[in-house]
């Protein structure tokens, strides 16, 4: 039986390792290096001081070698620099012993944050509160980072050297949308409509794209799994959704030729009636998921004496689970049924938060004319571009949105 507090030891050999290779070669790997490595990912104090050093002649740009190190540490540190650079007769798997050291830190952060949940779960706690750990546990696990803290001029050395990279922004397949939006992960966007406008549809047709590239968690408070793969089967089949619906006079060729494509798409539909935050969270972390949508964020489970209390904190933590998480997060939200004309961030439901928070305001609007097919997407908050309207084609039945060739006003 594997005892639980026996604790996960540091990897010496690796942890050395990384910091004699980048004294034999500093100039080639320490720009690597730095940007996956974090102090924090040392678990022996003497190497995590050496190259908390090391990151900081690099930002500085002085040299990193035996003679700098010394002069910064002293006698104290010289045998430990030596062995550093005796155990590296090879830099060609520095890599490899990166992974490995990132890898024991996570596993070091998970078995801590373990040994706290077993406390929690022996002192009979408050289940939301083991949820919120165990969201914890599998955030340690994750790939993701979270609180990094840098001073101006590592800010403006890491924007720098982003720079020679192109960012890999989350792409609906709207193309005017995504030229005005810019989505990345991390981001909170809230996509708001009216009843019966088409808000579900429009957000599974993005799911879908989104899907192609990305891995998606689609969570369904209030539609279940097999409605929702109604809709993607009319949507990416032709099929006429009616006779889905009414499983009469289906082609049934149309649907299995989707097949192919459903098998690609990295997509997971989740049905998640009185779910928490915390609860979404931990499934999404357990996914794997890059990007989830939230269908809709008014019935999610939440604390609060009141309906605005209840959708504050909501608003606040699903703002605070794509920040720290860097989870793209897509929120539906009901509209106010008030008036009829074009909606604004006013009319979204019970809280000023949710206008705050986002990062992105979506909304969707049917526009009273003689075309009942035409939607308007009014991007009402924008931090980083434009706001504006995208006008789209509505087909219903086959829960499929388009673009109308128009310019962006």
């Amino acid at each position: 039986m594997i005892d639980l507090f026996s604790g996960v030891q540091p990897n010496i050999e690796a942890e050395r390792s990384i910091v004699g290779a980048i004294l034999i070669d500093a100039d080639r790997i320490m720009p690597e290096c730095e940007e996956i490595l974090s102090e924090n990912d040392f678990l022996i104090s003497e190497y995590r001081t050496l190259y908390r050093t090391m990151i900081g002649y690099f930002v500085d740009g002085k040299p990193i070698d035996v003679v700098t190190l010394l002069a910064q540490h002293g006698d104290e540190y010289k045998a430990i620099i030596a062995e550093c650079v005796q155990s590296m007769p090879s830099t060609g798997n520095w890599k490899s012993y990166a992974r490995i050291v990132i890898d024991t830190a996570k596993r070091y952060r998970a078995h801590e944050a373990t040994a706290e949940l077993i406390g929690l779960l022996t002192d009979r706690a408050d289940v939301q509160e083991c949820q919120q750990m165990a969201a914890r546990i599998c955030e340690q696990l994750s790939t993701v980072t979270t609180g990094d803290t840098v001073s101006a001029k590592e800010g403006f050395h890491q924007f720098y050297s982003s720079l020679q990279h192109p960012i890999e922004y989350i792409r609906t397949e709207f193309s005017k949308i995504d030229q005005h939006t810019y989505i990345e992960r991390g981001d909170f966007i809230v996509i708001g409509a009216r009843p019966s406008v088409g808000k579900t549809a429009l957000t599974l047709d993005i799911a879908k794209n989104i899907a192609k590239h990305n891995k998606v968690a689609y969570f369904s408070l209030e539609t279940k799994n097999g409605k929702l793969f109604a809709r993607l089967v009319a949507n990416l089949s032709g099929e006429y959704f009616g006779r889905i619906k009414s499983r009469n006079g289906i082609d049934y060729q149309k649907i299995l030729d989707t097949k192919k494509v459903f098998d690609e798409l990295d997509l997971y539909t989740i049905e998640a009636a009185g779910w928490t935050v915390a609860q979404i969270k931990a499934k999404a972390v357990q996914l794997g998921a890059e990007v989830i949508f939230i269908d809709y964020i008014g019935l999610i489970h939440a604390d609060g004496n009141s309906r605005y209390e209840k959708m504050t904190n909501i608003s606040y933590e699903l703002h605070t689970l794509a920040q720290q998480s860097k989870i793209t997060v897509f929120g539906l939200s009901q509209l106010n049924r008030a008036g009829t004309g074009e909606p604004t961030m006013e009319n979204l439901r019970e809280s000023g938060q949710i206008e705050q928070d986002a990062d992105i305001i979506l909304l969707l609007h049917a526009p009273e004319d003689d075309d009942p097919t035409q939607r308007q997407v009014i991007i009402a908050k924008n931090k980083e571009g434009q706001t504006g309207s995208v006008k789209l084609h509505f087909q219903g039945e086959y829960q499929r949105f388009s673009e109308i060739e128009t310019r962006y006003s």
